[in-house]
């Protein structure tokens, strides 16, 4: 199976990752991205899932997975590569705004591909962003970019929803890891 994970900036795409990531040992492997960065982690200790399960892109900074994969086609080679070994869960912002050659690596799995869409509301979006920049001691205003890319996501989730070609489901920033560990063991 593959899972697509989708929401805006601050919707919680990599928290849902890492409470994927975060009960089991993670083993990186290298390849796409140098020998500093991984480009998947095998999670370790999976006998329940009958196959390994692959998270594309490396986690070791705050922002992390497949935005971290460049150039952007390098994506679906590296779904297919590790589709072929097992499952793979990947998020980020720039696949969640647009379809083009992943959605349609997507579609060659047909129903065996999930596109999970975060339901975090636009304003906890905000908030999430406004809180992360505080942080940072960054001026604390919302992104009118954010907004877009909301609508835009809203926009790709309705056309998924009406073509019918793979899974679509909606998560929830607290549920999500245990709804998406879930769909790996049916």
């Amino acid at each position: 199976m593959i899972i697509n994970i989708r929401g805006t900036n601050g919707s919680a795409k990599s928290t849902v990752v890492r409470n994927i990531m975060k009960p089991y040992r993670t083993f990186p492997l290298y390849g796409a991205l140098g020998p500093k960065r991984p480009e998947a982690n095998k999670l370790l200790d999976l006998p329940r899932f009958g196959r390994p399960v692959y998270v594309l892109g490396p986690y070791m900074t705050p922002a992390g997975g497949a935005d971290c994969i460049q150039p952007y086609e390098r994506i679906p080679e590296l779904i297919r590569k590790y589709a072929a070994l097992g499952h793979v869960i990947f998020e980020g912002i720039i696949v969640s705004c647009s379809v083009g050659k992943v959605g349609a690596c997507l579609e060659e799995y047909g129903k065996d591909s999930v596109v999970a869409y975060l339901d975090t509301s636009l304003e906890d979006c905000l908030k999430a962003i406004n809180g992360r920049r505080a942080e940072r001691g960054l001026e604390r205003e919302p992104l009118k970019r954010v907004e877009e890319h909301y609508k835009a996501i809203l926009r790709i989730r309705e056309n998924m929803i009406e073509t019918d070609k793979v899974n679509v489901i909606d998560i929830s920033r607290e549920t999500g890891a245990e709804t998406i560990m879930g769909l790996l063991t049916i």
